[in-house]
């Protein structure tokens, strides 16, 4: 009666113990997957740029697949603007371009080529090193053309201060006017507002037939600094097929190369969850071909300047993970919270339960393992005192010969684990006591042969 009881008890704690833990994990997915916020916010360039494009598709899919509204907040100037307003808590996220970057931000992912367009009327412009000495615009200095037209403008020798900061729209106008003689701009191919340019007559795209070159000369200052952050300042090679542009106008008229960035998005303080959220937008939306790369290759993960976001190494790890495939009750974040508790059990459960099978299998398994060796010595202590009243002088020294070398091996061990301690020692006393007979047997042997040669 008083067994089964005891059985009848140890049932109810199992259950009441896997019905805790069972409550507790409930109580952990209900919580966890409801705590996200219903909105984040996103800061790109300018009203009619192609980062505002982006931001709207990602607005789009957000609301319809996963209900969370995307506030797009547009800028002024541009790229390092957009950053900023991340680095002060304005915006959550930010789409801005390469060679920007600010070093506190942490990086998702490349989403797009941008490439570096060089506009200009005077048919004597050939070359990029025909812009020494031409009055360039480089736009505003927080934009995202400002800091790449000026490392590529001092390559060749051209000062900076004397360059014009005009917007995009100004410096159009001037250019027209014949005031200035080119227009930076590094942008997207769908911006609106590089089909305006190409639509006004005489306007030429510079080709940067050098392009090649001057990014193998940017790979080498990257490779010979010593500052970690302008290690991966790479130029990106892109080709402009001929007519690709209009093809009704013929622009551009022959095939031209151009450097180009890639555009980006960054974030500070995103958690995981909603960076993965966008990361799995950002592949719908990028992951097509288009006009200046192939199927897939964006988004990717290749060539960052920042640090990278811990959901960007996961997620270009594995960009679907078993949760996500099963879509339980078709929610993203609980699949993300079942993914976190498996993390945790790889992370706790699965270090404690080896922990406790060291203990409970491996630690015992040494300490049998130790007794046998004990055992092995007490065999060879006994046997070694077998029927030592029948043996000869000669035969009894060899005994204490081997009974010594097995009392060296005993005392030479190391490391045993204290609940031996007590064999151990009691072994050592009876070898003593052993070797203490022998030497009285040798003894009674040597005297009595002494008497027998006396005789």
């Amino acid at each position: 009666m008083i067994k089964k009881l005891k059985k009848f008890k140890k049932l109810i704690s199992f259950w009441y113990l896997f019905f805790t833990l069972l409550s507790g994990l409930i109580l952990f997915l209900v919580i966890d997957t409801n705590r996200h916020p219903n909105s984040i916010s996103i800061t790109v360039g300018r009203e009619n740029g192609a980062y505002m494009k982006y931001a709207l598709r990602y607005k789009e899919i957000l609301w319809e697949k996963y209900h969370i509204r995307l506030n797009i907040l547009d800028t002024k100037y541009g790229s390092t603007e957009a950053q900023e307003r991340v680095l002060s808590g304005e915006a959550d996220f930010a789409i801005a371009q390469s060679g920007t970057e600010k070093e506190e931000l942490l990086i998702l992912a490349n989403i797009a080529y941008e490439p570096i367009w060089i506009f200009y009327t005077d048919d004597n412009i050939t070359s990029f090193r025909g812009l020494y000495n031409r009055r360039n615009n480089i736009e505003k200095e927080k934009s995202g053309t400002y800091p790449i037209a000026k490392i590529l403008l001092e390559t060749i020798g051209t000062s900076i201060e004397k360059q014009e900061t005009l917007t995009t729209k100004e410096a159009l106008k001037q250019l027209k006017k014949g005031k200035i003689d080119t227009l930076f701009l590094t942008i997207g191919i769908r911006a609106s507002i590089l089909k305006e340019i190409i639509d006004t007559p005489n306007i030429k795209i510079l080709d940067f037939k050098d392009a090649l070159s001057y990014q193998k000369n940017f790979i080498k200052r990257s490779e010979n600094s010593n500052y970690e952050f302008n290690k991966t300042n790479y130029f990106h090679v892109v080709k402009i097929e001929k007519s690709s542009l209009d093809i009704a106008r013929d622009i551009p008229k022959k095939e031209i190369t151009l450097l180009a960035m890639q555009t980006i998005v960054v974030t500070k303080n995103a958690s995981n969850e909603m960076s993965r959220l966008l990361l799995k937008v950002m592949t719908e939306v990028h992951s097509n071909a288009s006009f200046l790369n192939e199927q897939y290759h964006f988004p990717n993960s290749s060539m960052f300047k920042l640090k990278q976001h811990p959901a960007s190494i996961a997620y270009f790890k594995e960009r679907v993970h078993r949760y996500e495939e099963y879509n339980l009750f078709g929610s993203f974040f609980l699949a993300q919270s079942l993914k976190k508790i498996e993390d945790w059990i790889l992370l706790i459960i699965v270090p404690l339960g080896l922990l406790g099978f060291f203990i409970e299998v491996i630690h015992p398994g040494i300490k049998m393992l130790t007794r046998i060796e004990i055992n092995r010595w007490y065999r060879k202590v006994n046997k070694s005192d077998t029927n030592i009243d029948e043996l000869n002088l000669e035969e009894l020294r060899e005994r204490r010969v081997e009974l010594e070398g097995i009392f060296r091996e005993i005392q030479n061990r190391e490391n045993l684990d204290p609940v031996h301690l007590e064999a151990y020692y009691s072994l050592q006393n009876q070898i003593t006591n052993t070797l203490e007979s022998f030497d009285k047997r040798i003894e009674q042997k040597e005297a009595q042969q002494i008497y027998l040669k006396s005789k």
